[in-house]
């Protein structure tokens, strides 16, 4: 069988449904097939150029589903991975009919996400920084892409690009990252507020640890005042909504806040 006809082979069960019926999830059902299919075409091509728009969006959200179960399998592939998500961005840029604006920005913002998706594993794979600014910056572009059109989706996003923002932080030392991870984090917790009541509580949280970091470099009065302002918020919402899987955080948290009230604040604004 030539490399062609092997293409082929897999090409047609992928275009019909099987990659749309694993979008959400790998299914227990088709699975393990359909990731054994995609891995074995990602092997075989160097470009997903000439294939139509949904189709390689279906692929690059199913690899990002192989990405969380099974990272390892996709060792050596994900350099072409990230290609085929730029290639999907190129092609929307370019121009295409028969979709609304709002439908190609949203494909476009997904597109970066599975950047994001490709990044991160590049980085823990790695430990080179280059990939964990990617893994920020495609995360944090697919958020400010999707505020107006698609707010649940932005709101997650800032929190993956805050994720990114920590580690750049922790790697560097460079406290600017850690702005951006408060940024990134309050943005998330703002956002989803009345949406994810949980998400919010725990992404307040998160913001309050990144808005610490900065009051310990920087000691300016406007970050103390954000890490006890956002802690608070993730203490607020524990005491009314008991979750054990909170815990750790909420008793951060307190011990984090009696820490700061304890320091007294310094003048500079």
């Amino acid at each position: 069988m030539t490399t062609l006809d092997r293409l082929v082979e897999i090409e047609e069960p992928l275009e019909r449904g099987l990659l749309e019926e694993n979008y959400d999830q790998l299914t227990e059902e088709s699975g393990d097939k359909c990731k054994g299919l995609v891995i074995g075409y990602i092997s075989l091509i160097d470009s997903v150029l000439q294939k139509n728009i949904i189709f390689i969006k279906q692929l690059t959200k199913v690899i990002s589903n192989i990405l969380k179960s099974d990272p390892d399998s996709l060792d050596g592939l994900l350099e072409r991975v990230f290609q085929f998500s730029n290639e999907g961005i190129q092609i929307i840029e370019k121009g295409l009919d028969g979709y609304t604006e709002n439908r190609l920005l949203s494909l476009k913002a997904h597109f970066f996400a599975d950047q994001g998706d490709v990044s991160k594993a590049l980085f823990k794979k790695t430990q080179d920084v280059t990939w964990a600014e990617k893994w920020y910056s495609a995360y944090k572009t697919s958020a400010d892409m999707s505020v107006n059109i698609d707010p649940r989706h932005a709101a997650y996003a800032y929190g993956f690009a805050g994720d990114a923002a920590r580690v750049l932080f922790e790697k560097t030392g460079d406290v600017t990252w850690a702005k951006k991870w408060y940024e990134a984090a309050y943005l998330s917790a703002y956002m989803t507020i009345i949406i994810d009541p949980r998400h919010s509580a725990v992404a307040f949280g998160i913001a309050g640890n990144a808005a610490t970091a900065v009051y310990k470099k920087t000691r300016q009065r406007k970050w103390y005042n954000r890490a006890i302002e956002s802690y608070k918020n993730l203490l607020e919402y524990h005491d009314s909504n008991p979750d054990p899987g909170m815990n750790n955080l909420s008793r951060y948290a307190e011990l984090t806040i009696r820490f700061l009230e304890n320091k007294l604040p310094p003048l500079r604004k």
